[in-house]
């Protein structure tokens, strides 16, 4: 059977037309696979960057309630010497910012007056450590909401000189408001952090220390609420590359033999994705970090996009690690391109707009979570 002359150049007409399409399609498919990736690193990044705005406004209350206790003391607005003036005072701030752990002033003597929470049997319990003539003694009070008395008790053996804990010496020594590196907290036994700020005499001699304390489990809890696509995670390094907040709290403690509690490094966590993330990062690397780092990785198959985010400031040297499955992001729109390949060319040559549509009104959506 002979083909007429017209149909052949249809048929090449065809074959050239198909070829076309294809080559189109192909070099698309590539082309829009790196535009695709930016666009999931640019969203990770944009959702690091929240999380470093946010956990700055969840610390923040914690610097500017040490400032103004110092201030209010200096002033001798209330007495740094008086425990049942400064009792009220620090109960106020405490029962006002559901992060606060902790809030005390202790002094060069070794007086100490220490406001928390507490699980039983009252909501707050005040610790008053009071040092005459050498001799010191130690008093506990638990109140309610209301700041009523609840329970009063004594504590003979209780043996705590904040002038020997790192928020002291800290501040002491620089003489201004600092951030301690995560500890682990004298009464409670839990790791956390302090904001604390020197109180400063009339002749500019020191008179005691004012301090905030925050949890980690506070800030792990605050993680855990950010919203990174489906399936992301935030989390804090310090700069020596310990793991000090994650979004499951459990994972960052390890119980030393003696009982006492220290942070798990992020070459030994057990989140086997951020250790394929981030496990190879030694302290020198997380300290040197200067500029945002983004990259990709493989993990049992499934792709995933991370940031590395440095320092919150200067008086946090902490750095942001977020993962999060390339999918989240981008899902939806590889598997809308999937599918122009195979039916879009072919019956719908608006088929690049629409994939284009598709991106802009997902990236829309990401932006609104």
């Amino acid at each position: 059977m002979k083909l007429s002359l017209g149909a052949l150049l249809a048929i090449c007409l065809a074959g050239l037309q198909f070829l076309a399409v294809l080559t189109v399609v192909l070099l698309s498919y590539v082309t829009s696979e790196r535009v695709l990736l930016n666009h999931a690193r640019t969203l990770l990044s944009d959702l690091g960057n929240n999380a470093i705005l946010h956990s700055k406004g969840f610390l923040e209350p914690a610097r500017g309630t040490a400032e103004l206790a110092k201030r209010l003391a200096e002033n001798d607005i209330v007495a740094s010497d008086d425990p049942q003036e400064l009792d009220k005072l620090l109960f106020q701030p405490l029962s006002l910012a559901p992060q606060f752990a902790g809030v005390y002033l202790g002094d060069e003597q070794g007086n100490f007056v220490y406001v928390n929470r507490s699980d039983g049997p009252a909501p707050y319990r005040t610790k008053i450590v009071s040092v005459t003539d050498g001799n010191r003694s130690t008093r506990l009070i638990w109140r309610d909401t209301d700041f009523r008395v609840v329970q009063a008790d004594k504590d003979p053996a209780d043996n705590f000189d904040p002038r020997t804990r790192p928020w002291y010496i800290s501040a002491k020594a620089t003489g201004d408001i600092i951030w301690t590196d995560p500890y682990i907290f004298f009464s409670s036994k839990r790791p956390g952090i302090t904001a604390a700020s020197p109180v400063i005499g009339a002749q500019g001699n020191l008179r005691g220390v004012v301090g905030v304390d925050i949890e980690i489990d506070a800030i792990s809890g605050f993680l855990a609420q950010l919203k990174i696509g489906d399936e992301g995670t935030a989390m804090i390094l310090n700069r020596n590359g310990d793991v000090i907040a994650h979004p499951n709290p459990a994972l960052i403690k390890v119980e030393n033999a003696d009982g006492t509690l220290e942070f798990v490094s992020i070459e030994d966590i057990p989140d086997p994705i951020a250790k394929t993330a981030f496990g190879d990062l030694t302290t020198q690397d997380v300290r040197s970090i200067g500029n945002e780092i983004k990259s990709e990785f493989e993990h049992e198959g499934a792709k995933y996009v991370s940031t590395l985010i440095p320092a919150l400031s200067d008086e946090l040297p902490w750095t942001i690690a977020i993962y999060a499955p390339e999918d989240d992001f981008i899902g939806g729109i590889k598997e809308n391109r999937k599918r122009n390949i195979w039916t879009v060319p072919y019956t719908n040559p608006r088929a690049n707009e629409t994939d284009s549509y598709l991106v802009c009104r997902l990236l829309l959506e990401k932006k609104k979570t």
